[in-house]
Protein backbone atom coordinates (compact mmCIF):
# COMPACT_ATOMS: atom_id res chain seq x y z
CA UNK A 1 0.00 0.00 0.00
CA UNK A 2 1.41 3.18 -0.67
CA UNK A 3 2.71 5.18 2.28
CA UNK A 4 0.93 8.54 1.39
CA UNK A 5 -2.30 6.64 1.04
CA UNK A 6 -1.76 5.00 4.70
CA UNK A 7 -0.74 8.10 6.29
CA UNK A 8 -4.00 10.23 5.11
CA UNK A 9 -6.35 6.88 5.72
CA UNK A 10 -5.14 7.39 9.45
CA UNK A 11 -6.24 10.53 9.45
CA UNK A 12 -9.63 10.00 7.95
CA UNK A 13 -11.89 11.89 10.94
CA UNK A 14 -15.11 11.39 9.04
CA UNK A 15 -16.08 8.94 5.84
CA UNK A 16 -19.52 8.68 3.97
CA UNK A 17 -19.40 5.83 1.63
CA UNK A 18 -21.34 6.20 -1.81
CA UNK A 19 -24.34 4.86 -2.43
CA UNK A 20 -24.06 5.44 -6.42
CA UNK A 21 -20.86 5.27 -8.70
CA UNK A 22 -22.42 7.88 -11.14
CA UNK A 23 -19.85 10.82 -10.73
CA UNK A 24 -17.33 11.80 -13.35
CA UNK A 25 -14.94 13.75 -11.14
CA UNK A 26 -12.24 13.54 -7.78
CA UNK A 27 -13.29 17.19 -5.56
CA UNK A 28 -10.92 18.06 -3.29
CA UNK A 29 -12.00 21.23 -1.51
CA UNK A 30 -9.15 22.95 -0.40
CA UNK A 31 -9.72 25.02 2.78
CA UNK A 32 -7.98 24.11 6.06
CA UNK A 33 -4.81 23.19 4.00
CA UNK A 34 -3.79 25.80 2.27
CA UNK A 35 -0.51 23.81 1.33
CA UNK A 36 0.69 21.61 -1.72
CA UNK A 37 3.36 20.27 0.14
CA UNK A 38 3.33 17.58 3.18
CA UNK A 39 -1.22 17.71 2.54
CA UNK A 40 -2.18 14.68 3.43
CA UNK A 41 -6.07 15.63 2.08
CA UNK A 42 -4.28 16.51 -1.17
CA UNK A 43 -2.63 12.86 -1.03
CA UNK A 44 -5.62 10.89 -0.49
CA UNK A 45 -7.53 12.81 -3.08
CA UNK A 46 -4.57 12.69 -5.81
CA UNK A 47 -3.95 9.09 -5.34
CA UNK A 48 -7.72 8.13 -5.05
CA UNK A 49 -8.70 9.73 -8.31
CA UNK A 50 -5.70 7.51 -9.93
CA UNK A 51 -7.39 4.93 -8.85
CA UNK A 52 -10.59 5.55 -9.66
CA UNK A 53 -9.59 6.99 -12.94
CA UNK A 54 -11.47 10.41 -12.86
CA UNK A 55 -9.74 13.50 -13.01
CA UNK A 56 -8.70 15.79 -9.88
CA UNK A 57 -10.49 18.83 -9.33
CA UNK A 58 -9.08 21.19 -6.32
CA UNK A 59 -10.85 24.04 -5.63
CA UNK A 60 -10.58 26.70 -2.86
CA UNK A 61 -13.86 29.06 -1.39
CA UNK A 62 -13.27 32.57 -0.34
CA UNK A 63 -15.67 33.72 1.88
CA UNK A 64 -16.61 37.63 2.53
CA UNK A 65 -18.04 37.14 6.30
CA UNK A 66 -15.26 34.67 7.82
CA UNK A 67 -15.55 35.48 11.91
CA UNK A 68 -12.31 38.45 13.03
CA UNK A 69 -10.85 38.18 9.56
CA UNK A 70 -9.51 41.32 8.07
CA UNK A 71 -8.20 43.20 5.20
CA UNK A 72 -4.73 42.06 5.66
CA UNK A 73 -6.07 38.11 7.02
CA UNK A 74 -7.28 38.11 3.47
CA UNK A 75 -3.82 39.67 1.35
CA UNK A 76 -2.01 37.59 3.56
CA UNK A 77 -4.05 33.97 2.72
CA UNK A 78 -4.45 35.01 -0.85
CA UNK A 79 -0.65 35.21 -1.47
CA UNK A 80 0.04 31.86 -0.31
CA UNK A 81 -3.30 30.69 -2.33
CA UNK A 82 -1.04 31.95 -5.81
CA UNK A 83 1.85 30.60 -4.11
CA UNK A 84 0.44 26.96 -3.74
CA UNK A 85 -1.27 27.22 -6.84
CA UNK A 86 2.07 27.63 -8.55
CA UNK A 87 3.39 24.35 -6.77
CA UNK A 88 0.35 22.59 -7.32
CA UNK A 89 0.52 23.65 -11.34
CA UNK A 90 3.68 21.72 -11.13
CA UNK A 91 2.55 18.89 -9.95
CA UNK A 92 -0.13 18.39 -13.01
CA UNK A 93 -2.69 19.87 -10.76
CA UNK A 94 -4.86 23.19 -11.16
CA UNK A 95 -6.17 25.18 -8.62
CA UNK A 96 -9.56 26.94 -9.14
CA UNK A 97 -10.78 29.71 -7.06
CA UNK A 98 -14.34 30.70 -6.16
CA UNK A 99 -16.43 33.18 -4.33
CA UNK A 100 -19.25 32.17 -1.89
CA UNK A 101 -21.12 35.41 -1.04
CA UNK A 102 -22.07 33.89 2.48
CA UNK A 103 -20.39 31.18 4.52
CA UNK A 104 -21.90 27.93 2.95
CA UNK A 105 -20.53 24.71 0.66
CA UNK A 106 -20.99 25.76 -2.85
CA UNK A 107 -23.37 23.16 -4.32
CA UNK A 108 -21.95 23.37 -8.01
CA UNK A 109 -18.79 21.80 -6.16
CA UNK A 110 -21.44 18.13 -5.58
CA UNK A 111 -22.56 18.41 -8.94
CA UNK A 112 -21.30 15.33 -11.05
CA UNK A 113 -18.91 14.60 -8.17
CA UNK A 114 -18.07 10.81 -7.16
CA UNK A 115 -15.21 11.44 -4.43
CA UNK A 116 -15.48 14.94 -2.31
CA UNK A 117 -12.39 15.35 0.11
CA UNK A 118 -12.61 17.96 3.20
CA UNK A 119 -9.91 19.03 5.40
CA UNK A 120 -11.02 19.25 9.13
CA UNK A 121 -11.71 22.35 10.92
CA UNK A 122 -11.71 22.64 14.81
CA UNK A 123 -13.89 25.59 15.14
CA UNK A 124 -17.87 25.98 15.40
CA UNK A 125 -17.83 27.60 12.09
CA UNK A 126 -16.02 25.37 9.96
CA UNK A 127 -17.36 22.20 11.78
CA UNK A 128 -21.05 23.43 10.52
CA UNK A 129 -19.45 23.84 7.15
CA UNK A 130 -18.81 20.35 6.93
CA UNK A 131 -21.33 19.46 8.41
CA UNK A 132 -23.83 20.43 6.10
CA UNK A 133 -22.03 19.25 3.22
CA UNK A 134 -22.89 15.29 5.01
CA UNK A 135 -26.15 16.49 5.74
CA UNK A 136 -27.61 18.12 2.06
CA UNK A 137 -29.43 16.33 0.01
CA UNK A 138 -27.57 16.55 -3.09
CA UNK A 139 -24.71 14.40 -1.38
CA UNK A 140 -25.88 11.80 -0.20
CA UNK A 141 -24.87 9.64 -3.06
CA UNK A 142 -21.27 10.08 -3.18
CA UNK A 143 -18.42 9.13 -0.93
CA UNK A 144 -17.35 12.15 1.31
CA UNK A 145 -14.25 11.66 3.44
CA UNK A 146 -13.02 13.91 5.84
CA UNK A 147 -9.15 14.20 6.99
CA UNK A 148 -7.47 16.14 9.49
CA UNK A 149 -4.64 17.77 7.87
CA UNK A 150 -3.30 20.12 11.12
CA UNK A 151 -2.75 18.17 13.95
CA UNK A 152 0.89 16.14 14.01
CA UNK A 153 -1.55 13.65 16.17
CA UNK A 154 -5.33 14.37 14.50
CA UNK A 155 -7.84 15.63 16.93
CA UNK A 156 -10.10 12.43 17.19
CA UNK A 157 -7.16 9.94 17.62
CA UNK A 158 -5.74 11.70 20.52
CA UNK A 159 -8.27 11.60 22.77
CA UNK A 160 -12.36 11.24 22.85
CA UNK A 161 -13.43 13.85 24.77
CA UNK A 162 -12.17 17.29 26.06
CA UNK A 163 -8.93 17.17 27.94
CA UNK A 164 -8.44 19.56 31.49
CA UNK A 165 -4.60 20.34 31.24
CA UNK A 166 -2.24 19.70 28.70
CA UNK A 167 -0.64 16.92 31.50
CA UNK A 168 -3.38 14.40 30.49
CA UNK A 169 -3.38 15.05 26.88
CA UNK A 170 0.92 14.86 26.16
CA UNK A 171 0.95 11.60 27.87
CA UNK A 172 -1.83 10.36 25.14
CA UNK A 173 -0.01 12.45 21.97
CA UNK A 174 3.61 11.25 22.90
CA UNK A 175 2.32 7.46 22.88
CA UNK A 176 1.07 7.56 19.61
CA UNK A 177 3.47 10.60 17.91
CA UNK A 178 6.02 8.76 16.34
CA UNK A 179 3.34 7.12 13.58
CA UNK A 180 2.41 10.22 12.12
CA UNK A 181 5.89 12.21 12.03
CA UNK A 182 6.42 11.40 8.44
CA UNK A 183 6.94 13.99 5.83
CA UNK A 184 5.92 12.59 2.28
CA UNK A 185 7.34 13.23 -0.74
CA UNK A 186 4.47 15.23 -3.08
CA UNK A 187 2.60 13.71 -5.52
CA UNK A 188 3.10 14.39 -9.36
CA UNK A 189 0.25 13.11 -11.42
CA UNK A 190 0.48 12.76 -15.48
CA UNK A 191 -1.22 16.31 -16.93
CA UNK A 192 -4.35 15.24 -18.68
CA UNK A 193 -5.19 16.69 -22.24
CA UNK A 194 -5.96 20.06 -22.11
CA UNK A 195 -10.04 20.07 -21.99
CA UNK A 196 -12.39 23.31 -22.04
CA UNK A 197 -13.49 23.28 -18.31
CA UNK A 198 -17.09 24.33 -17.55
CA UNK A 199 -16.69 27.50 -15.62
CA UNK A 200 -19.39 28.26 -12.84
CA UNK A 201 -20.72 30.92 -11.18
CA UNK A 202 -18.51 33.50 -8.96
CA UNK A 203 -15.20 31.38 -10.09
CA UNK A 204 -12.26 33.32 -11.08
CA UNK A 205 -11.86 33.62 -14.18
CA UNK A 206 -7.68 34.28 -14.85
CA UNK A 207 -4.79 32.07 -13.73
CA UNK A 208 -4.72 31.55 -9.79
CA UNK A 209 -1.16 31.62 -9.64
CA UNK A 210 -1.22 35.25 -10.49
CA UNK A 211 -1.32 36.81 -6.89
CA UNK A 212 -1.57 40.24 -8.20
CA UNK A 213 -4.18 39.24 -10.62
CA UNK A 214 -6.07 37.50 -8.13
CA UNK A 215 -5.59 40.20 -5.18
CA UNK A 216 -7.15 42.60 -7.45
CA UNK A 217 -10.39 40.61 -7.77
CA UNK A 218 -10.58 39.02 -4.70
CA UNK A 219 -10.55 43.04 -3.05
CA UNK A 220 -13.32 43.74 -6.19
CA UNK A 221 -15.58 40.92 -5.01
CA UNK A 222 -14.76 41.05 -0.76
CA UNK A 223 -15.58 44.17 -1.31
CA UNK A 224 -12.18 45.30 0.54
CA UNK A 225 -10.95 48.68 1.18
CA UNK A 226 -7.52 49.28 -0.78
CA UNK A 227 -6.86 51.92 1.99
CA UNK A 228 -6.50 48.77 5.00
CA UNK A 229 -4.27 47.01 2.43
CA UNK A 230 -0.58 46.40 2.56
CA UNK A 231 0.82 47.99 -0.97
CA UNK A 232 3.31 45.65 -0.47
CA UNK A 233 3.85 41.62 -0.47
CA UNK A 234 3.23 40.26 3.29
CA UNK A 235 5.60 37.65 2.41
CA UNK A 236 3.09 35.01 2.56
CA UNK A 237 4.35 31.64 0.63
CA UNK A 238 5.26 28.03 1.88
CA UNK A 239 8.96 29.28 0.30
CA UNK A 240 8.64 32.24 2.45
CA UNK A 241 7.34 29.64 5.55
CA UNK A 242 10.13 27.42 4.89
CA UNK A 243 13.06 30.74 4.85
CA UNK A 244 11.89 31.59 8.13
CA UNK A 245 11.95 28.67 9.67
CA UNK A 246 15.46 28.03 9.02
CA UNK A 247 16.64 31.40 10.52
CA UNK A 248 14.82 30.18 13.36
CA UNK A 249 16.65 27.32 13.58
CA UNK A 250 20.09 28.53 12.61
CA UNK A 251 20.19 31.77 14.72
CA UNK A 252 17.34 31.33 18.08
CA UNK A 253 16.68 27.63 17.93
CA UNK A 254 19.86 26.92 20.84
CA UNK A 255 18.60 29.94 22.95
CA UNK A 256 14.69 28.99 22.72
CA UNK A 257 14.56 27.28 25.76
CA UNK A 258 15.72 29.69 28.18
CA UNK A 259 14.50 32.85 26.39
CA UNK A 260 11.27 32.10 24.74
CA UNK A 261 9.67 33.81 27.33
CA UNK A 262 10.87 37.44 26.70
CA UNK A 263 9.24 38.12 23.62
CA UNK A 264 11.50 41.83 23.00
CA UNK A 265 14.30 39.46 22.41
CA UNK A 266 12.69 38.22 19.85
CA UNK A 267 13.30 34.52 19.31
CA UNK A 268 10.24 33.18 18.61
CA UNK A 269 9.68 30.90 15.45
CA UNK A 270 7.44 33.35 13.73
CA UNK A 271 5.35 30.15 12.33
CA UNK A 272 2.12 30.89 13.55
CA UNK A 273 0.86 32.90 10.70
CA UNK A 274 1.77 30.40 8.57
CA UNK A 275 0.49 27.44 10.36
CA UNK A 276 -2.88 29.54 10.75
CA UNK A 277 -3.48 29.43 7.33
CA UNK A 278 -2.33 25.87 6.62
CA UNK A 279 0.43 26.92 4.66
CA UNK A 280 3.23 24.93 6.31
CA UNK A 281 2.66 21.56 8.05
CA UNK A 282 3.70 21.50 11.63
CA UNK A 283 5.16 17.89 10.74
CA UNK A 284 7.25 19.32 8.11
CA UNK A 285 8.46 21.95 10.45
CA UNK A 286 9.53 19.28 13.19
CA UNK A 287 11.27 17.13 10.76
CA UNK A 288 13.31 20.02 9.16
CA UNK A 289 14.35 20.91 12.59
CA UNK A 290 15.26 17.18 13.41
CA UNK A 291 17.27 16.95 9.83
CA UNK A 292 18.88 20.54 10.26
CA UNK A 293 20.13 19.62 14.48
CA UNK A 294 20.81 15.41 13.55
CA UNK A 295 17.93 14.51 16.09
CA UNK A 296 15.94 11.65 15.56
CA UNK A 297 12.55 12.00 15.53
CA UNK A 298 12.02 8.74 17.37
CA UNK A 299 13.70 10.57 20.13
CA UNK A 300 11.07 13.05 20.29
CA UNK A 301 8.53 11.71 22.68
CA UNK A 302 11.08 10.89 25.19
CA UNK A 303 12.66 14.71 25.04
CA UNK A 304 9.40 16.18 25.06
CA UNK A 305 8.66 14.19 28.70
CA UNK A 306 12.04 15.05 30.10
CA UNK A 307 12.65 18.39 28.44
CA UNK A 308 13.38 19.82 31.88
CA UNK A 309 16.43 17.02 32.59
CA UNK A 310 17.74 18.21 29.51
CA UNK A 311 20.30 21.07 28.06
CA UNK A 312 21.51 22.90 25.15
CA UNK A 313 19.92 22.81 22.01
CA UNK A 314 18.23 19.08 22.80
CA UNK A 315 15.92 21.26 25.58
CA UNK A 316 15.29 24.00 23.22
CA UNK A 317 13.85 21.25 21.03
CA UNK A 318 12.05 19.50 23.18
CA UNK A 319 10.65 22.77 24.20
CA UNK A 320 9.79 23.82 21.27
CA UNK A 321 8.15 20.62 20.11
CA UNK A 322 6.28 21.05 23.54
CA UNK A 323 4.51 24.09 22.35
CA UNK A 324 4.19 23.23 18.76
CA UNK A 325 2.32 20.08 19.00
CA UNK A 326 1.10 19.32 22.80
CA UNK A 327 0.07 23.00 23.81
CA UNK A 328 -1.43 23.60 20.11
CA UNK A 329 -3.46 20.58 19.96
CA UNK A 330 -4.97 20.93 23.34
CA UNK A 331 -6.32 24.04 21.85
CA UNK A 332 -7.44 22.19 19.20
CA UNK A 333 -8.33 19.60 21.58
CA UNK A 334 -10.42 22.44 23.24
CA UNK A 335 -12.26 24.06 20.45
CA UNK A 336 -13.10 20.10 18.82
CA UNK A 337 -14.80 18.97 21.78
CA UNK A 338 -16.35 22.03 23.80
CA UNK A 339 -18.17 24.17 21.67
CA UNK A 340 -18.27 26.80 24.05
CA UNK A 341 -14.93 27.39 23.87
CA UNK A 342 -16.43 31.17 23.17
CA UNK A 343 -17.76 31.74 25.93
CA UNK A 344 -17.64 31.39 29.76
CA UNK A 345 -20.05 28.51 29.33
CA UNK A 346 -16.46 26.58 28.54
CA UNK A 347 -15.25 27.49 31.86
CA UNK A 348 -15.83 24.84 34.75
CA UNK A 349 -18.21 24.87 36.89
CA UNK A 350 -15.90 25.55 40.15
CA UNK A 351 -14.80 28.75 38.17
CA UNK A 352 -18.34 30.11 36.97
CA UNK A 353 -19.65 29.51 40.39
CA UNK A 354 -16.85 31.80 41.98
CA UNK A 355 -17.05 34.40 39.10
CA UNK A 356 -21.17 34.67 40.02
CA UNK A 357 -20.45 34.64 43.48
CA UNK A 358 -18.56 37.75 43.07
CA UNK A 359 -20.21 39.85 40.41
CA UNK A 360 -21.35 41.90 42.98
CA UNK A 361 -18.05 42.74 44.56
CA UNK A 362 -17.08 46.40 44.87
CA UNK A 363 -14.55 47.50 42.57
CA UNK A 364 -13.19 51.22 40.89
CA UNK A 365 -15.02 52.65 37.98
CA UNK A 366 -13.02 51.80 34.85
CA UNK A 367 -12.44 54.50 32.10
CA UNK A 368 -10.99 53.83 28.63
CA UNK A 369 -7.47 54.75 28.29
CA UNK A 370 -7.34 55.27 32.03
CA UNK A 371 -6.12 51.84 34.01
CA UNK A 372 -7.58 51.84 37.44
CA UNK A 373 -5.40 52.55 40.60
CA UNK A 374 -5.17 49.44 42.04
CA UNK A 375 -7.03 45.72 41.12
CA UNK A 376 -7.94 43.16 43.82
CA UNK A 377 -10.11 41.03 41.53
CA UNK A 378 -8.03 41.05 38.02
CA UNK A 379 -9.85 37.76 36.80
CA UNK A 380 -13.18 38.96 37.12
CA UNK A 381 -12.03 42.39 35.65
CA UNK A 382 -11.21 39.82 32.58
CA UNK A 383 -14.34 37.77 32.64
CA UNK A 384 -16.36 41.32 32.71
CA UNK A 385 -14.69 42.76 30.10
Amino acid sequence: MNSAFQQAGLRVYRHQPGKTSRGTRVVYWMQQAQRAWVNPALDYAILRSLEMNLPLELWFVLYPDIPSAQAKHYQFMIEGIADTSRTLKELGIDLRVMVSQKVEFPPELLQSTALLVLDHGYLNWQKELRDKVFDAPDSTSLEIVEIDTEAVVPVHLASEKEEYSAATLRQKILSKMSGFLVKQAPIRIKKPAKEKRQAIAHEYPGDSSDPNALWAWAQSVLSLSAKKLSPVSLGSSHTKAMDTLRFFIREHLQDYALLRNHPELDVQSNMSAFLHFGQISPIEIMMEICEQTGIPVEALPGMIADRSRLSGMHQSVANYAEELIVRRELAMNFCNYNPDYESHLSLPEWARKSLNDHLADPREAYYKGIPPKKCTCSIINIYLA
